[in-house]
């Protein structure tokens, strides 16, 4: 691979990564309390993504914190990052949920 085209990949993938970082995450859902999660997911350093239906709120448990989150924003069929939704420094390292079942009219 010669040089042009290895920075051609890297800024193809620092597009990719600013771009999810630019998206508001309002437009993937709200927290909610605790109490209103329908199910509860136990982070661990092995994990690495979730799968979570859209409408639907998972309590996300992490080193003795939670937070919930109710996956129903407009943004709904997409890839959540959820070190941008929890609260600082409970999520510390990549987990993604691949959120699904976005209702279509």
């Amino acid at each position: 691979m010669n040089k042009f085209s290895a920075l051609l990949a890297i800024a193809g993938l620092a597009t990719a990564v600013s771009a999810q970082a630019a998206i508001p995450t309002r437009l993937f859902g709200n927290t909610v309390p605790d109490s209103a999660a329908s199910r509860v997911v136990a982070i661990t350093p092995s994990t690495d993504s979730i799968n979570a239906q859209w409408g639907r709120s998972i309590e996300f448990k992490d080193h003795g914190k939670s937070f919930a989150y109710e996956f129903d924003g407009p943004r709904a069929d997409a890839r959540v990052n959820l070190e941008r939704v929890a609260p600082a420094g409970m999520i510390n390292h990549p987990v993604y949920a691949y959120v699904g079942g976005f209702p279509v009219n």
